[in-house]
């Protein structure tokens, strides 16, 4: 039997004994009728209900239908009342309806698990072949929707305590009324479809398509035969739950879809003469490439192969061509292709078309490409679409790769795919360096010799046109890593694409570059961005600020022919850089407020502001967003962290751009303003306003917080609201949000303190914000464990730095429940186990003790969680980060994910004793086993030779006086003492000082 763990109350509990609640207890099922189960209080409870079918019959069909009034509870079923070893069933109607099929003469367990104080639910049954698992025991099928039973072979786990699960078969009979195409449509996912004809027929493989409803939200999975009048056929396919099926009879012509298609054959194919889709299947007997030609025409009409069937639901051919036969496409030995050609225009006769598959020639594969001249030259790609490589071998050094084809591509807006892709061939084909529809221009450097693959994707349909191709070698200034040192003056300016040159500034100001007027001139923030400094231009000059010892990149284009610019630098005037900034005049007599006029213009002006005395300094604009690029930035100190004073506020539907900010400044601290305006505006200010700190509105003048209601304030990252609370003895802190309000959202950090009360370090919780799905509802609370071990009682600071208004808020401590920190862990002793729910915000402890040997917990097939092992230290706390993390793995048989988490206690490096593992993701339900493989050395004598320990009737003594630890030998502590512990009558583990285990019997 599984132990719950029963996070809800922190606590460890088995199971209760009461009726109803375990397998043994368990009410026989009212097949026909309301079944009902009453507690004495809402809470979380198993009920379990017994059902035995009938023996004389082929099964039964038991549905289960919730009562939506009673909470309706989740149910599953079990052939010996555990949750390990359940029984398929289908889930309908939303969750509703639950349909458990019952073989004749089989007893089951109806298990509800329910969190309401009632449980109402409606079972009925119904007669139905529910074996399938053979030809002699074939479900019908209909055109009425049927039960497909699911068989499958189980095998238990001794030594892990869990079921998995092999699929086997499933048979399906049906006899053909006509000449005709059958339909089958299955509600759900199944593998390996065969059909046989007759009971003693060959088996043969078909496809089933997925097809999804967008109204239902619900897939269907369909396949297509066609039979014979009075034949029966025996269907069989593999499924991990029942579903539901239905076969029909359609008429439908061969070859009119993909999974009715005909068989195509190598060499000559019919075509028949009238318009429409015609489907082909055909089978690549080798790897090479699959040739589609045809004497006819095509005209109006398309050709498109698809590798599978998701290619062909989602329109992605694998290869595809217009108007002709002419369709070359890569070929994998064994694999199916589906051919589909469109025919626009009807003929006289039936026409017909080859398909053969012809070994890969140069130029075909990455691996095999058509090599070209270094020296550069013209190539012509093949006619038929395809892609087609080519290797280029460049020597060391820097050069431009050039590729251009002039003329045979059509123009982008046509809707053809031809684009050209340049590789370097050691790092292979998952991601080319460029691409381009007719070419490229490409930078490349290299070490050493180095080859490269140009690859052409044609799809021109008739392709065959030519490219040109050469290697320029690299001139200083052509690429941005290689620039040209420019100087002060005139420098000379040589044509082509483009032109790097690079300049350091003796000093800060204006950087200017004087040339023709038609050549752009940026300034990249560094060798190939896509990003560049403002820049201003005027007439010829183009300009940008520039720091002292900074270096910068110049980008010329446009060049028409040689000509040369001049480079010159200005000093900042007044206002134009921190360094040279307008400085803000404060009047002794009125220093609290200042205020400045803006210029009716567009600006990028430094201000400076000496505070004159310690306080909060709020800095305010009135100007608008206006372009949207306006800033307001503020640093105190020139080497101050720059921060953007921009803000918004919501008026009813409309969100308005505000430019204001505080900052805590000392007497004398020099403030530096860079206020951006981007457009004109006329009548504008930039005010600048001192004043004391209100409690809470800085960290050295916190509100002091009590347990009870408090309501956070309007808080802000550039204007925070601050708070202090005292713990004074161990417990939980717990913050949390006021359910109905209109804000429940307060970021908010918790830090501790040093000896002077200020806070320290990087925080130690925060807020988190949670959605129930289930009420609709928004909740936020920050909860913190103050244990008295490793996190001590004392003064914390609260730093709330968002919320959207007015905030409620609920304070309180308590205790610290069994689990909910290390301090408190729930000890574990070898057995199975049901974990609660975890996540990283809520995670939960457990405690085991482990002598020497390999400790694991694994949870079920189909239950996955994450959990940590940790050692601890004398005050039972991790003592190091964690020792051992969960993984994952997969179960073939179940097909279903599990998590191990797993640790060998070696005595030697890995030492006997107590451990910690911290869950930190869980489902409410994670069923786990835990087990520990003892390394017993079974040296008694050896033991009492070396002295170490010595038995005395129910007494162990540690010779020298050392700690005893004694175990059972299901790992479970028995005994722990200094120099000597007493123990009933029988066999013993004990660890000795050295961590060394011996195993003992007491007489």
């Amino acid at each position: 039997m599984k132990k719950p763990l029963l996070v809800g109350m922190m606590g460890l509990a088995a199971l209760c004994a009461n009726a109803q609640t375990t397998a043994e207890t368990a009410k026989d099922l009212i097949a026909s009728g309301e079944n009902t189960f009453t507690q004495d209080e809402a809470k979380e409870t198993t009920v379990y209900f017994k059902y035995t079918a009938p023996s004389d019959g082929k099964g039964q069909l038991l549905t289960i239908t919730k009562n939506n009034e009673s909470g309706g509870g989740s149910f599953t079923a079990s052939v010996d009342g555990t949750t390990g070893n359940t029984l398929p069933y289908i889930s309908a109607d939303n969750g509703m309806t639950t349909i458990i099929p019952v073989k004749a003469g089989q007893t089951i367990y109806v298990i509800a698990r329910i969190n309401t104080k009632e449980l109402k639910f409606t079972a009925s049954v119904k007669d139905a072949n529910v074996d399938g698992s053979s030809t002699a025991t074939a479900i019908e099928a209909t055109k009425e929707r049927f039960v497909v039973p699911v068989n499958r072979e189980g095998t238990y786990n001794e030594q892990y305590q869990y079921w998995s699960y092999n699929p086997l078969p499933t048979y399906i009979k049906y006899t053909a009324q006509a000449d005709d195409v059958l339909k089958m449509s299955f509600e759900g996912y199944v593998a390996n479809a065969k059909v046989r004809e007759g009971e003693n027929g060959e088996p043969k493989s078909f496809d089933l398509t997925s097809n999804y409803n967008q109204t239902t939200y619900t897939t269907t999975y369909e396949g297509k035969l066609n039979v014979k009048a009075g034949q029966t056929y025996y269907i069989s396919c593999e499924a991990s739950n029942p579903l539901y099926a239905t076969f029909e009879e359609v008429v439908m012509k061969q070859g009119s879809s993909y999974d009715l298609p005909f068989e195509a054959t190598s060499g000559a194919n019919t075509l028949p003469k009238e318009t429409g889709k015609y489907w082909y299947k055909f089978t690549a007997d080798k790897a090479g490439f699959g040739v589609i030609s045809s004497e006819a025409g095509l005209p109006g009409g398309t050709i498109k192969v698809y590798s599978d069937t998701y290619q062909i639901t989602s329109e992605t051919p694998a290869a595809s061509v217009s108007g002709q036969f002419a369709l070359r496409f890569a070929t994998q030995a064994n694999q199916t292709y589906y051919v589909c050609i469109e025919k626009a225009y009807a003929t006289d006769a039936d026409e017909t078309f080859d398909m053969t598959i012809e070994a890969a020639k140069a130029g075909d594969t990455f691996d095999n490409p058509i090599a070209l001249d270094s020296h550069g030259g013209t190539q012509t790609v093949p006619e038929s679409n395809g892609t087609y490589y080519y290797k280029l071998v460049v020597p060391a050094g820097k050069y431009y790769i050039n590729v251009n084809a002039p003329k045979g591509i059509s123009d982008a807006a046509s809707g053809t795919n031809t684009n050209a892709y340049l590789y370097n061939q050691q790092w292979g084909s998952y991601s080319p360096m460029v691409t381009g529809r007719t070419g490229f221009r490409q930078y490349v450097e290299n070490s050493a010799e180095t080859t490269y693959i140009i690859a052409w994707q044609c799809d021109e349909g008739t392709n065959g046109f030519a490219f040109n191709y050469s290697l320029d070698a690299v001139s200083p200034g052509d690429v941005a890593t290689d620039p040209i040192a420019a100087v002060d003056g005139e420098n000379e300016l040589a044509s082509g694409t483009e032109k790097y040159y690079s300049y350091t500034p003796a000093k800060s100001g204006w950087l200017n570059i004087d040339t023709e007027v038609f050549i752009d001139v940026t300034f990249p923030t560094y060798p190939n961005s896509s990003t560049n400094y403002d820049a201003v231009k005027s007439a010829t000059v183009t300009k940008t600020k520039v720091q002292a010892g900074t270096q910068y990149l110049i980008k010329f284009t446009g060049m028409k022919s040689a000509t040369t610019f001049d480079l010159s630098l200005t000093d900042f005037a007044k206002g134009e850089s921190a360094d040279n900034p307008i400085e803000v005049a404060v009047p002794a007599a009125a220093y609290d407020s200042v205020g400045v006029t803006l210029p009716q213009e567009a600006f990028d002006r430094w201000y400076s502001y000496v505070a004159p005395k310690s306080g909060k300094l709020t800095i305010t604009t009135d100007m608008t967003s206006g372009s949207g690029n306006n800033q307001l930035l503020v640093k105190v100190g020139k080497d101050g962290t720059l921060q953007n004073f921009k803000g918004s506020v919501q008026t009813g539907t409309t969100s308005e751009d505000v430019y204001s900010g505080s900052v805590f400044v000392k007497a004398g601290d020099v403030v530096y303003v860079n206020l951006v305006l981007k457009d004109a505006q006329k009548g504008k200010h930039l005010s600048f306003v001192i004043a004391d700190p209100l409690p809470g509105e800085d960290a050295s003048n916190p509100i002091k917080l009590t347990d009870g209601d408090y309501t956070f304030g309007k808080a802000s990252r550039t204007a925070p609201l601050w708070y202090s609370i005292e713990i004074d003895e161990p417990c939980v802190l717990n913050i949390t949000s006021v359910d109905g309000s209109a804000n429940t959202y307060f970021g908010s950090n918790l830090y501790a303190t040093d000896g002077d009360g200020k806070a320290t370090g990087n925080p130690v919780a925060y807020a988190n914000s949670n959605y129930d799905y289930t009420t609709g509802k928004q909740s936020c609370a920050l909860k913190y464990v103050v244990n008295g071990l490793d996190v001590k009682p004392g003064k914390y600071i609260l730093e709330v730095f968002e919320t959207y208004g007015d905030t409620p808020v609920t304070i309180s401590k308590s205790e610290i429940e069994a689990g909910s920190d290390a301090s408190k862990p729930i000890t574990l002793e070898p057995g199975s186990y049901t974990f609660g729910a975890s996540s990283y915000s809520d995670v939960h402890w457990y405690r085991v003790d482990l002598a020497q040997g390999e400790f694991k917990l694994a949870t079920e097939a189909g239950n996955t969680m994450y959990a940590e092992l940790y050692a601890t230290d004398g005050s039972g706390v991790p003592s190091t980060p964690a020792v051992a993390y969960s993984t994952n793995g997969y179960d073939e048989s179940t097909h279903q994910a599990y998590t191990e988490l797993t640790y060998n206690v070696d005595g030697e490096t890995n030492k006997a004793g107590t451990y910690l593992i911290k869950v930190n993701q869980a489902n409410e339900g994670t069923a786990a086993t835990l087990t520990f493989e003892k390394a017993v050395v079974e040296a008694i004598g050896a033991v009492k030779a070396n002295g170490a320990i010595s038995v005395n009737g129910g007494r162990i003594e540690a010779v020298n006086g050392d700690p005893v630890s004694v175990f059972d030998l299901t790992g479970r502590i028995v005994a722990n003492g200094q120099g000597s512990v007493n123990v009933p009558k029988g066999i013993y583990v004990v660890r000795t000082q050295g961590g060394k285990s011996v195993k003992i019997s007491v007489k």
